[in-house]
């Protein structure tokens, strides 16, 4: 199937578009994935040095009842944190939030470095993966505060600024797209026009002109087409007249053809009628040939020797 000129210049358009939101959405996803993981880290930094604050007295007065209900009170009430855990500097758990018992694996998962400020490393576990922020406590020698804040918080805020991105690029292309089509139609126009005069004038129809609607390329185009037609119809009128004298000179021209009866001594020719003509009569009839009579040198002499010039000079 042959595709019109607007047709491919709006497919061109729309697989740009297409080409540069599909980047843009690499490029988004990257960038946004980086900054919500830097906002989330920070925000499990914050709530971890502010557990390690809060817990420094319980955990020299050994309260680890009351350090387990704060743990779990901070999983309640802060969104995103999946769990909080304190270990002593040997790594040894003080207290967590887990109701079912603490993970083994997990006070293995994000060691507290000497003399760090904090810890950030993601751990994946059965419920998704969790972004660990570890805070010394007390700058370490009461060992160390962790809080797990979920992923899912990532993702459910990529797939939203995503979706965000999407609808927004769906209408830029939308946009594109119509304006292409408006601007392609616009710019159509006096291409149709001219294919539609190039048409008439193959008919030898040159009645009509295209119209120059603008000085730009297309106008230049509309008005070389004009000078093309003038000259097409003068050409036209000068070849129809030159025809026209050619048919009137064929018209005018007479020849002789075939075999002509002549007599072998007065040199007249028998016509159709079987009447003998002299030879110049039944030419003139017959041509636009013209006659003037003389009389040649040899006859001259046979007739008029009198008159002959002397051979001598």
């Amino acid at each position: 199937m042959s595709l019109g000129l607007r047709q491919k210049l709006l497919f061109s358009v729309v697989a740009m578009a297409v080409l540069i939101v599909g980047a843009m959405f690499l490029v988004s996803e990257t960038t946004v994935r980086q900054m919500l993981t830097d906002k989330l880290s920070r925000q499990a930094v914050v709530l971890g040095r502010q557990l390690a604050s809060e817990c420094e007295s319980g955990i020299l007065t050994r309260e680890h009842v009351q350090l387990s209900l704060r743990l779990r009170k901070l999983v309640r009430e802060e969104k995103g944190v999946e769990y909080a855990y304190l270990l002593d500097p040997g790594g040894e758990v003080i207290a967590h939030s887990f109701e079912g018992g603490f993970p083994a694996s997990l006070a293995r998962a994000n060691p507290m470095p000497k003399s760090a400020s904090e810890s950030i490393r993601p751990v994946r576990t059965g419920t998704g993966d969790i972004l660990d922020a570890a805070v010394p406590i007390l700058g370490g020698r009461l060992g160390s505060s962790h809080v797990g804040m979920s992923g899912k918080l990532i993702e459910r805020d990529v797939n939203e600024v995503l979706k965000t991105i999407l609808l927004v690029s769906v209408g830029v292309i939308a946009t594109m797209a119509l304006l292409v089509v408006l601007i392609g139609t616009t710019a159509m126009k006096p291409i149709l026009e001219l294919a539609r005069l190039a048409r008439k004038v193959g008919e030898g129809r040159f009645d009509e002109r295209a119209t120059v609607r603008s000085r730009d390329e297309v106008g230049d185009l509309a008005l070389a087409f004009n000078d093309m037609i003038e000259a097409r119809r003068d050409h036209d009128r000068e070849r129809e007249r030159l025809v026209t004298e050619l048919r009137e000179a064929l018209d005018n021209v007479k020849t002789l053809s075939g075999f002509l009866p002549i007599c072998a001594h007065c040199k007249k020719i028998r016509d159709d009628k079987g009447y003998w003509n002299a030879i110049e009569e039944y030419i003139s009839k017959r041509s636009e040939a013209q006659f003037s009579h003389g009389i040649c040198g040899e006859c001259l002499e046979k007739l008029y020797p009198e008159y002959a010039p002397a051979k001598d000079g």
